[in-house]
């Protein structure tokens, strides 16, 4: 193993989420950027205001390869992915997506057999739309309305659970 520290690139501060890519590249998540490392070097991406093509913002909720291997990220209460052939990020809008009062738990990205991207934000879920290039809204009936959906997951036989604050 091989110690890789700020010297070298890295920050200061914790990691809060790990993913490798599909070209075997490994990526961090901070609250201060996005870095992959390459087993040589590593580099550090972050939000730039006015550039749609970098991560949406530099506090990274997390990372997940989905089957085709693309890297979704999920930073600042927003959505993109690596777009690996233009070196580049795509941000991915959410369909009337609202924070509002919503006392607001880490973002989730999931995937399910069938390979649609699910992702958990404000309270609720959502489903890409690769045709629209959109997240749109899922239907959830919660037993209690003021119950906060903490955490999304696909059981064995795809069905999608929810875990709520009660």
């Amino acid at each position: 193993f091989r110690r890789i520290s700020p010297e070298e690139g890295f920050t200061y501060g914790a990691i809060k989420v790990i993913e490798e890519d599909a070209n075997g590249f490994i990526w961090f998540g901070t609250e201060h950027g996005l870095y992959r490392y390459n087993s040589r070097q590593v580099e550090k991406f972050v939000g730039e205001n006015g550039n749609v093509h970098s991560i949406p913002g530099n506090n990274i909720d997390d990372l997940f390869k989905d089957s085709q291997g693309r890297l979704w990220i999920a930073a600042n209460k927003a959505f993109c992915y690596f777009d690996e052939s233009g070196q580049h990020f795509m941000r991915i809008s959410l369909e009337g997506s609202a924070c509002d009062g919503v006392n607001v738990t880490a973002d989730k990205i999931i995937e399910n057999k069938k390979e649609d991207i699910y992702v958990l934000h404000c309270n609720q879920i959502y489903r890409m739309d690769f045709q629209d290039s959109l997240f749109r809204k899922v239907s959830v009936a919660l037993q209690d309305s003021s119950d906060i959906i903490t955490c999304i997951a696909f059981d064995n036989a795809d069905n999608l659970w929810a875990g709520t604050s009660h």
